[in-house]
């Protein structure tokens, strides 16, 4: 059904009546046409019907009350939608050229080019900007974060995956890792017991991003961008025993940082900003058991206050070469570090 405008005014008000079973439309010369909608036996929707405004290529979509009424006289158009819970539409503009009700889903369509100034609102958003007419508002869409440029690829396809072995080494600069990777539930059937991150661009371990690479033994994270090791940076990697950290920027260490590895036999903190080892870096609740190789070394150390790293009953091998510890600090290494062979 389609109803042409008057010269100069037309007024469609959309209210949302108790029994929504009947559309309205009345014309200036007071012919009534009567539209029945579908009954609730006969299907009858339970959702809200759409309004769909195009605004040059914008479109806008909101959800009045199933029944409309238009009523058109001679001097202003006006489409008006009160305030209902569903978010509100208010357009003045000087042309309807269409307005279709299709009987069978309470779909109400108006097709319109309405000038720029006018209103679109987006119900899924959160704020609103005033347009500087009344009753008109400008609620913008939101825009999706955007995502790594390595999110999208599967990680068997950036890097290797092969004989238990995840290396994502040598990547060119625009594909290098900037965090460690969350594998896909079906990117390799096998599980990763070595991970070889060496020379990426990682200076964040995001918490818990270790639980899908539970049976690393081997972690190499060397050359990178590490600034700080925090207690629940390795958190998951209950059977890992070797962990490679040289050569990336750490400064500080964390209070029981090495607690969640309860079986690590190698540690390699060489080559970073290392000036201090305050009390309780290596304390564990396990005591580092199997710890027998530090490497240290290519550091600007000058303190070294952790009394738990001398007390380490398997440590044979520690590497200090190239720092600025005192002599003092050396002589009380050599007193308490029981098994220690050779520094």
């Amino acid at each position: 059904m389609e109803t042409a405008p008057s010269a100069i005014m037309q007024e469609t008000p959309t209210q949302p009546p108790e029994a929504p079973q009947q559309v309205v439309v009345q014309s200036p010369f007071q012919q009534e046409v009567t539209v029945q909608t579908p009954s609730k036996d006969q299907g009858q929707h339970s959702t809200l019907s759409s309004v769909i405004v195009h605004h040059v290529d914008l479109e806008q979509t909101t959800t009045p009350e199933p029944t409309m009424e238009a009523g058109h006289s001679s001097s202003l158009q006006q489409t008006t939608a009160p305030p209902p819970k569903h978010p509100e539409v208010t357009l003045a503009q000087p042309n309807l050229t269409q307005l279709t009700v299709p009987p069978g889903d309470l779909g109400v369509n108006i097709s319109q080019q309405p000038r720029p100034s006018e209103t679109v609102l987006f119900p899924s958003t959160q704020y609103s900007v005033s347009t500087g007419l009344p009753g008109v508002k400008y609620t913008p869409e939101k825009k999706q974060p955007e995502q790594n440029a390595t999110t999208n690829i599967s990680i068997c396809e950036l890097c290797t995956c092969k004989n238990e072995t995840l290396s994502c080494v040598g990547l060119s600069p625009k594909r290098k890792l900037h965090r460690v990777p969350e594998p896909e539930p079906n990117a390799y059937k096998g599980t990763f017991t070595i991970i070889n991150f060496q020379g990426n661009s990682i200076s964040y371990i995001d918490e818990s991003i270790w639980k899908a690479y539970r049976w690393a033994e081997k972690l190499i994270l060397s050359e990178n961008y590490l600034t700080e090791l925090h207690k629940d940076s390795f958190e998951g990697l209950l059977s890992l025993r070797f962990l490679d950290l040289s050569c990336n920027k750490i400064q500080s260490i964390e209070r029981r940082t090495f607690e969640p590895l309860p079986f690590l036999q190698v540690i390699n903190l060489g080559c970073n900003l290392l000036t201090e080892l305050s009390f309780g870096t290596f304390q564990t609740w396990h005591g580092m058991q199997f710890l027998y190789k530090l490497i240290l070394n290519r550091n600007p150390l000058t303190t070294v206050e952790d009394s738990y790293l001398f007390k380490s009953p398997a440590l044979k091998y520690l590497d200090m070469g190239t720092t600025q510890v005192s002599l003092t600090t050396i002589e009380s290494i050599l007193m308490m570090t029981l098994e220690l062979e050779k520094l």
